[in-house]
């Protein structure tokens, strides 16, 4: 072996596995800069504050940032160790990291810090991808992995449900529109406004800023709401039944003696 494959073979073990004690420290150090950055985030939305610590906050963010552009770059650097003992070209396994969904997350989470100028609004809004940190938890907690992997499994049939959604929302407004829109055109200005109602409505939120008062917005609000109910409840059971047998194949897998996964 290499002196460079030993070394990416130490910093692979390090960075992806963690089961050393430099790995668990490695692990350790940026669960505490998630949480501390994401801290920090939050200190700055008071305007005092961030007015009187502005030049920590501007040096801790750029600390923050160039410990995790470290990380991903380790971790990209020795994402193709083993590559050919799976079968892939050091280029596939680098493309398939970078767009796996952790990378993807580790990428957002220090984006913004790059692509500020000036005090525009748009760049200023990308400053609240710097949230996405937190789903760099997910790295590190067995349970959170398994909603993903569930959320992974059931992506089809979350897209047909999203898709189901959508065309029934459209319905909704559109019908709403044209039975409310004559009594009350600044409620219900136009289908895109009236999307505002079917969400509300279809959720069963009930703000109540937008009330039909015909008999037909009224029937027409009764099934919304009635379908609010299907909307919350199938998502949910179809996650729920998923995660449980998922857990019941984990827990099927793990050795009866020591627990651990076989």
């Amino acid at each position: 072996m290499s002196a460079d494959s030993s070394i990416r073979a130490r910093v692979h073990r390090i960075v992806h596995v963690g089961d050393t004690a430099l790995g668990r420290a490695f692990d350790a150090a940026v669960l505490v800069l998630i949480v501390s950055s994401v801290v920090a985030f939050i200190a700055e939305s008071y305007e005092d504050v961030a007015k009187q610590y502005a030049e920590f906050f501007r040096g801790f963010e750029a600390f923050v940032v160039a410990a995790f552009t470290l990380e991903y770059a380790l971790r990209f650097w020795t994402c193709t160790y083993r590559a050919q003992d799976n079968g892939l070209s050091s280029f596939r396994s680098r493309w398939a990291f970078a767009v796996s969904p952790m990378s993807i997350i580790d990428l957002l989470a220090i984006l913004p810090f790059y692509v500020q100028v000036g005090d525009l609004r748009v760049v200023r809004v990308l400053r609240v991808f710097r949230l996405f940190r937190l789903l760099k938890l997910a790295r590190y907690s067995d349970a959170l992995q398994t909603i993903g992997g569930v959320l992974r499994d059931l992506s089809h049939q979350l897209v047909v449900f999203l898709f189901i959604v959508m065309t029934a929302l459209l319905l909704a407004a559109s019908a709403m529109y044209y039975a409310e829109h004559d009594l009350q055109p600044q409620q219900f200005r136009s289908i895109p406004h009236t999307f505002w109602w079917a969400i509300v409505t279809l959720t069963t939120v009930g703000y109540g800023d937008a009330v039909p008062v015909t008999l037909a917005g009224k029937v027409l609000a009764g099934i919304v709401m009635v379908m609010g109910v299907g909307v919350i409840a199938l998502p949910t059971g179809l996650i729920g039944s998923a995660l449980v047998e998922r857990l019941g194949r984990k827990e099927r897998k793990k050795c009866p003696h020591c627990g651990r996964d076989v």
